[in-house]
């Protein structure tokens, strides 16, 4: 059986997507994040920060398998640390159909391969968060939203900033 291990020591099994169809095919296959079933462990902790619940669909009537990447909690935690305080997570895994509703996200947007989250946090302004997310994440992507009031992160493995 295969797992996937977080900081917190939590293991999750993973799922063979193909078996789905395309419901949870990754945008980006060489990069996504396993796809692993989140029922039975929501609240659980990935992490000493950031719980499995942050990262589902926000449709989890219609989706019951998630994608987070350790290396996305990795960096969320060292954003965290930066800021001194709370980060939350405002969306996390987006299964491709999910995504497509979306008004505005790109269509193999890196929330589909689950190395991907929309983050907010109350206790710096919003130039001084983006400028941490920009400084700690080198070789990802990080996008600024002033409008909505998040920061977008993600581990892509190559600098993408907009």
């Amino acid at each position: 059986m295969d797992l996937v291990t977080y900081q917190s020591g939590l293991n999750l099994k993973i799922v063979d997507w193909t078996i789905m169809g395309n419901k949870y095919k990754p945008a980006h296959p060489t990069k996504a994040a396993p796809l692993m079933e989140w029922r039975g462990h929501d609240g659980d902790l990935l992490s000493a920060h950031f719980r499995l619940s942050e990262f589902k669909c926000h449709d989890e009537n219609y989706y019951g398998y998630v994608r987070v990447a350790p290396a996305l909690i990795e960096l969320l935690e060292k954003i965290r640390k930066e800021v001194g305080g709370a980060v939350s997570v405002i969306s996390g895994y987006r299964p491709p159909a999910y995504n497509a509703a979306i008004p505005g996200a790109a269509k193999n947007s890196y929330h589909i391969d689950g190395i991907a989250a929309d983050i907010v946090t109350r206790i710096i302004s919003y130039e001084k968060f983006y400028a941490i997310c920009n400084r700690i994440n080198p070789h990802g992507g990080v996008g600024k939203y002033w409008n909505l009031g998040f920061v977008h992160v993600d581990v892509r493995g190559f600098l993408s900033r907009w």
